[in-house]
């Protein structure tokens, strides 16, 4: 795998920068959301680390350039009533297939896995009739 200090530093900056803006975790339950995002030729990959959650628990939304995980939770007994949730987005680099996105949970760690695409290119050759 590769390091951050490998990655596209645009790619890592607008990780950071969603990152520091829109952790709505951290100030709903106190806690950061640590991850880490390596990239390969073909793909980008987020390690999320979310120990003690179950597949079920967790949602992941990927709409026009952003990438969304959210949770949300009610809980009540006799004797208490609980109540969490967080969103956490990422903006996603321009070139990337969000129709093949995958994800897997297992032993707390969130993969997602974002294929690369080829940049499109709008250029059209007309022949004349």
């Amino acid at each position: 795998m590769f390091g951050k200090n490998d990655l596209n530093p645009l790619f890592i900056d607008l990780f950071d920068d969603v990152w520091r803006t829109t952790n709505n975790l951290s100030r709903n339950l106190g806690v950061e959301l640590p991850y880490n995002v390596n990239e390969t030729e073909n793909d980008y990959t987020l390690e999320v680390s979310l120990p003690g959650f179950e597949k079920s628990d967790i949602n992941i939304r990927v709409e026009n350039d952003m990438l969304t995980l959210s949770h949300n939770n009610d809980q009540a007994s006799e004797t208490f009533s609980w109540k969490h949730s967080f969103t956490k987005s990422f903006t996603l680099p321009k070139y990337v297939n969000t129709k093949k996105v995958t994800a897997e949970l297992e032993n707390g760690i969130l993969n997602i896995v974002v294929p690369k695409e080829t940049e499109v290119k709008n250029v059209v050759d007309i022949k004349i009739k």
